[in-house]
């Protein structure tokens, strides 16, 4: 306890001989009024400080935020895609892959053959 408020509750007891703290502190004495003003007055700055505490913290936390997505802008403006495409992954499950040209119909055009030859076309050389 800081020494004022310690020679406070010093003199709050010389005021009130042979009562108890607590039957002090609701006396009606100038002493009592003073450290009960001084505790209230205390609590109000304790408040207020973990306000602004709070808020600075706040702050922060959006600042932080702000320049994360700067930065996000600043790399979009450059026009560098966001994700990297990977040709293991579409980008898009509405993407379809285009059907290979010579793709056979049916069994029973399998294997393709050579229009001139009627051989396998693996086999012509």
């Amino acid at each position: 306890m800081p020494t004022g408020r310690a020679d406070l509750h010093r003199t709050l007891l010389a005021e009130t001989p042979g009562a108890s703290l607590a039957a002090a502190l609701l006396s009606d004495s100038p002493a009592a009024k003073l450290l009960a003003r001084v505790q209230r007055q205390i609590a109000a700055f304790e408040r207020t400080w973990y306000r602004a505490n709070t808020e600075l913290r706040r702050a922060r936390r959006q600042a932080e935020t702000d320049t994360d997505n700067a930065l996000d802008r600043y790399i979009d403006s450059l026009g560098a895609p966001t994700r990297p495409e990977l040709a293991s992954f579409p980008q898009s499950a509405n993407t379809t892959q285009p059907a290979p040209k010579s793709a056979p119909k049916s069994s029973r055009d399998w294997p393709p053959t050579d229009e001139k030859t009627g051989r396998p076309l693996y086999f012509v050389g």
